[in-house]
């Protein structure tokens, strides 16, 4: 597979949207396959709601406090919630602790999305195109250094515990390399040359839904350095031939099962379902949509 680097997209070439979400399953051929072809399993489970209801709080608060709390409590109502939980962990939310978003083409950084061809290739006379995209929660700029934040929602009652589990998360070195790499054709050239020169935080924003009350903890930023952001394009790289080509093929192996990535998986269901039983398990326990940015949000 012969990668070349493009910042346009190629007339008839066919889109493959890479995101922190995707790399994620990376570990695993068969996971990583279902993922870029829009399976997503059915979790009914009112904590991810109560999570999308913050988040969208964490969007519109800056805008306006009482829209924001209305706009986190719709998100209960649809789902048929309670939204007295959203409005308890909605109220403790600290002032003036995250900076103010930085305004981006006329509107706040807050649940910013970002979008770019990055690499070209053909593969059996077709044309297909890289483009790397993701949504980071808040983006600011203060005193020449981009923050950005994450918000996390936790059932962890010790916040140790939460901090330690996100610490190393993938996604923030993902997002981190993303503005490195592609910031000018997100931000003016004054703010891409503070991120070129790696003036570029990430912190994790842990909000511990189940303490009384609820509490919101800001971790210490973490700092980049051009070598690890380099080192993980290298990778990123390695993981995305390792996958594709037997993506592209039909041929993506269960090979998660080696790492145990099973464990964590959302597809295990599957890989250890009796032979003919993928079908109705497809049909029980999945969706199915194009995989878009904002298809699996």
């Amino acid at each position: 597979m012969n990668l070349t680097f493009t910042e346009e997209l190629p007339p008839g070439a066919i889109p493959i949207y890479v995101d922190a979400s995707l790399m994620k399953k990376s570990g695993c051929q068969l996971a990583f396959s279902l993922t870029l072809k829009g399976l997503r399993k059915i979790i009914d489970d009112p904590i991810l709601t109560l999570g999308k209801a913050v988040h969208k709080f964490a969007e519109v608060t800056w805008e306006n406090d009482l829209q924001a709390l209305a706009a986190g409590r719709d998100v209960m109502v649809d789902a048929k919630l309670d939204a007295a939980e959203f409005i308890s962990v909605a109220s403790t939310r600290p002032a003036g602790v995250i900076p103010k978003p930085l305004v981006v083409n006329g509107r706040a950084g807050t649940e910013f999305y970002f979008e770019t061809p990055w690499l070209t290739f053909i593969y059996k006379g077709t044309i297909y195109v890289i483009i790397i995209c993701g949504t980071i929660d808040h983006v600011s700029f203060v005193n020449g250094v981009m923050r950005l934040y994450d918000y996390k929602t936790t059932r962890y009652y010790k916040i140790g515990d939460a901090l330690s589990k996100y610490k190393y998360e993938m996604q923030f070195t993902f997002y981190a390399w993303a503005l490195w790499k592609f910031g000018h054709k997100f931000f003016d050239l004054d703010i891409h040359n503070s991120i070129r020169e790696l003036k570029l935080t990430f912190s994790v924003v842990v909000i511990q839904i189940k303490t009384k009350p609820p509490k919101w903890t800001i971790s210490s930023p973490q700092g980049f350095i051009q070598s690890d952001l380099e080192n993980f394009e290298n990778e990123l790289r390695k993981a995305l031939v390792a996958n594709l080509l037997p993506y592209l093929d039909g041929e993506s192996a269960s090979n998660g099962r080696i790492s145990n990535a099973c464990a964590q998986c959302n597809f295990a269901e599957l890989c250890y379902a009796a032979p003919g039983m993928e079908d109705a398990l497809i049909a029980s326990l999945y969706t199915q949509k194009q995989y878009t940015p904002k298809s699996h949000t």
